[in-house]
């Protein structure tokens, strides 16, 4: 006997009573729907969410793509936005693409096939023809963090240039003209973190030297040769301090200063981007760039269910500032010639 056949005997229902109590369609007496759910639990009765989906129009559940949920930001926003989904009655699909498009393309195939009712993506860069079915059946879309190539869709986002601006205009304060950034290369991200970095040093009046640019990609970077050139450079060219501009570089430069016995922040200072979870704990605690995960996830889900409200209201953008956490890891810089008339420019602009 099929499963619903057995609750509806047991309930002493037809199995079109059963199958009205599930979809919710059709209004079902409370106490005859009591017996079903009672006898549905008795023999482990589920019904067909996809089936249930074709139904009624909606799956109630919400696909999220991230770029690496092992990260511990990334974990955090996860961690918002399903509770915040949760709240409105809605699932979670979460997909990790681990920033590869081809993992980015098949989930999209597999949440198409799971009829999802809006999509909340941290895009590895795939075009915009992947999401061009979602868009044609009007389901919601919301970019996350990253925008998505040619797609004008709503979004939330953290401040990248302004708060880059911020952290490197403190570096000025301290007395840093030569700082170095390593950053993400041919991302929206980097570009807009580094244009924050162009833009504090010339709103001092400092002209970076193009060598203290450095471009990597996130995944697997190697910043140690890099960082060795870096540290070659000629003693007026030689940078004082240094902005790593992703999370991703995080740890890899730890590591590196670490292994050629550079001291910290006497010898290089040092600003990352991004809250590890273990930012206070090395020696010396690192001055951190960071976000506030539960806004920026919080309006990633406001974003979308605004969106299936008024699915014709223009599109919005939301921008989440950053905030510079102070740790050890900056410092004035050694007294010198080059310093001071660095801390004379800096003193003729603010």
């Amino acid at each position: 006997m099929r499963r619903i056949k057995l609750v509806a005997h047991l309930a002493g229902v037809s199995t079109a009573t059963v199958s009205r109590v599930f979809s919710e369609t059709v209004p079902v007496r409370p106490a005859t729907r009591e017996k079903v759910l009672q006898a549905a639990e008795k023999v482990g009765y589920q019904p067909d969410a996809l089936a249930r989906a074709l139904r009624v129009g909606s799956s109630k559940t919400i696909g999220l793509l991230l770029p690496n949920t092992a990260n511990h930001m990334v974990a955090r926003l996860m961690t918002v936005i399903e509770d915040q989904v949760y709240r409105r009655g809605y699932r979670l699909i979460v997909c990790n693409t681990a920033d590869d498009p081809e993992r980015e393309r098949i989930h999209l195939q597999e949440l198409v096939g799971r009829r999802v009712d809006g999509l909340i993506v941290s895009s590895s860069g795939v075009s915009a023809r992947e999401y061009r079915i979602f868009l044609t059946e009007g389901t919601p879309i919301v970019a996350l963090d990253r925008r998505c190539a040619d797609l004008r869709i709503d979004g939330a986002y953290p401040d990248n240039a302004g708060a880059t601006f911020e952290a490197v205009s403190y570096l000025l304060r301290l007395g840093h003209c030569r700082i170095a950034a390593i950053g993400p290369r041919g991302t929206n991200i980097g570009r807009e973190r580094f244009a924050g970095y162009h833009k504090a040093l010339a709103t001092s009046g400092v002209i970076p030297d193009p060598r203290w640019q450095i471009e990597l990609p996130e995944a697997r970077p190697d910043v140690e040769p890099p960082l060795r050139t870096l540290l070659n450079l000629p003693p007026g060219r030689r940078p004082s301090a240094i902005i790593a501009l992703s999370y991703a570089y995080t740890q890899p430069l730890v590591g590196a200063l670490r292994a050629l016995k550079l001291k910290v922040p006497d010898e290089l200072s040092l600003v990352v981007y991004g809250d590890t979870g273990w930012n206070e704990l090395v020696d010396p605690p690192l001055t951190a760039v960071v976000y506030d995960g539960a806004i920026l996830g919080g309006d990633a889900v406001e974003l979308l269910f605004r969106r299936q409200r008024q699915p014709r209201a223009p599109r919005k953008e939301l921008m989440t500032p950053g905030r510079l956490v102070i740790g050890a890891s900056c410092a004035c810089p050694a007294a010198g010639p080059f310093v001071s008339k660095c801390n004379r420019l800096h003193e003729r602009t603010t």
